[in-house]
């Protein structure tokens, strides 16, 4: 759970960089609640992703934003043929 002087993160910006050095960007709505969540993500190979967070629930000047971890998947084996 979220600690009382923390913002759990809600409208995140993900600047993604191909392979081919191209960029293009996504915008994530997340849940107030705490826990994983889970959203799809395809973009074909990838150089680096960068996250911005743009808001975040029950901001203070006195709360700063918190995320636990990032975590990527690889394609799912059910997608190979």
């Amino acid at each position: 759970m979220f600690g009382r002087g923390s913002a759990p993160p809600h409208r995140i910006l993900a600047t993604i960089t191909g392979k081919d050095g191209r960029t293009t960007t996504r915008r994530l709505t997340l849940d107030q609640g705490t826990g994983p969540q889970r959203r799809a993500f395809r973009v074909g190979e990838v150089s680096a992703v960068r996250f911005t967070i743009e808001s975040a629930y029950g901001i203070s000047g006195k709360k700063q934003v918190i995320i636990a971890e990032i975590e990527f998947f690889g394609p799912s084996s059910a997608n190979n043929t």
